[in-house]
């Protein structure tokens, strides 16, 4: 054949027939490592050249662009055993082929065609289901990944921070709905995901894994959304079940302890208080709530009853602005919320339990310009019974009496 000449298919299809069966003069030899080094050089040295790349790369594809090409690829193959199935890559060639994959997937150029020469084709395993067996090894390298490499998890929680979710905003069609339903219809679930005595949530114990904002867009989110048990009352043994275990965990005096720490930090807060305070009117002012607690209540004994000594009220001592029940100092009318015994005791300690105007023994107090509201010291005076009484007619004359006639 001349120089540069090529062959025509039915010659190409008369030599593969003639060969078939030949076994070529290399069949079960193996090259030395010498030859074998020889030929890597050579292979390097070929695929440095861009242009000898290039022409390689135009042919490859033009080859597989070929239905038929690919036919007889895939029936050479079948039945054929790699060379190299069952032997792992050492580290040093896996760390290899990580570094090229991350170059390769750093430059935008190659991300760019490979992007467009996925245009338009249809994935090869497109509507074709997972078997169990290979979703069972999917999640059991996944686990062994994650265990043996905490780096990974880090780096997966970072990626996705600040990314909202591909479908996020896009309504579910009708169509999808349905088919979920369909799905979902008397399906049982497997033991497996369900909850288990003893599991350990992921994120117990552990704080500020949520950010302010993403509480505050969780809480939003859940706004007018009635709770999935609402209107489901519990059954009997459920509510024995956590009676028992509500004992077990308070019968801890160290749980205790810090219950009551939590509790008394969390309530130490006025505008929770008064969120609770105002929940709570708004259930009683309900009449049907209120008749519903009745005759739940009805033959109940409480649990205090003919019990001494008990553990004092957290709210015990809780008096003024720091109550729940605070509104102002209503209740202290016409008087101010200044106006309190230790005040007038403190008056007839000063005045010796004396009446200023008879010297007598005197115990009410009276505001010398008749205004309750004042409560200052230089206002206030110790009376008796008697004196008190007439002071009520002339008030002028007793402002001006009490101005003359006390050193306050």
């Amino acid at each position: 054949m001349k120089k540069g000449s090529k062959m025509t298919d039915e010659q190409r299809k008369r030599m593969s027939e003639a060969h078939k069966g030949i076994n070529t003069g290399m069949s079960g030899k193996k090259h030395s490592p010498e030859s074998i080094l020889k030929m890597r050089e050579s292979h390097k040295r070929t695929l440095v050249n861009p242009e000898l790349r290039k022409k390689i790369s135009e042919a490859t594809k033009r080859a597989m662009a070929n239905p038929e090409v690919r036919r007889k690829l895939s029936e050479a193959g079948k039945g054929h055993i790699p060379w190299n199935k069952g032997i792992p890559h050492s580290e040093k060639h896996k760390q290899k082929l990580r570094e090229a994959r991350r170059k390769l997937l750093l430059n935008p150029e190659f991300l760019r065609k490979l992007s467009e020469s996925h245009k338009g084709q249809r994935a090869w395993n497109k509507g074709i289901s997972p078997s169990k067996g290979t979703i069972e090894k999917q999640k059991a390298t996944y686990k062994q990944t994650l265990s043996l490499h905490p780096e990974i998890r880090i780096k997966m929680s970072l990626a996705k921070k600040g990314k909202p979710s591909w479908n996020k905003g896009i309504p579910m069609r009708e169509e999808t709905r349905k088919k979920l339903r369909e799905v979902r219809k008397g399906k049982q679930y497997s033991p497996k995901t369900e909850f288990k005595k003893g599991h350990i949530p992921w994120h117990k114990g552990k704080k500020g894994i949520y950010s302010q904002e993403q509480l505050k867009r969780m809480s939003e989110a859940r706004k007018g959304t009635p709770a999935w048990n609402k209107g489901i009352s519990p059954t009997k043994e459920q509510i024995e079940k956590q009676r028992t275990s509500m004992k077990k965990i308070t019968s801890n005096p160290q749980i205790r302890k810090v219950m009551s720490e939590k509790f008394k930090k969390a309530w130490s807060d006025p505008e929770l208080r008064n969120k609770q305070s105002e929940r709570i009117k708004k259930y009683f002012s309900n009449p049907e709530a209120r008749k519903r607690l009745s005759e739940a209540l009805k033959g109940h004994t409480t649990w205090n009853l003919g019990k001494k000594g008990l553990q004092v009220a957290w709210n015990k001592g809780v008096t003024g602005e720091k109550s729940t029940s605070w509104k102002g100092g209503l209740s202290f009318e016409p008087y101010s919320p200044d106006w309190t015994k230790e005040l007038k005791n403190l008056i007839r300690e000063r005045d010796s339990y004396a009446c200023q105007i008879c010297f007598k023994k005197g115990y009410p107090i009276h505001h010398i310009d008749y205004n309750k509201k004042n409560c200052n010291p230089e206002n206030l005076v110790t009376l008796c019974k008697n004196c008190h009484t007439k002071t009520n007619w002339n008030r002028a004359k007793w402002t001006k009496f009490f101005r003359d006639n006390t050193n306050l």
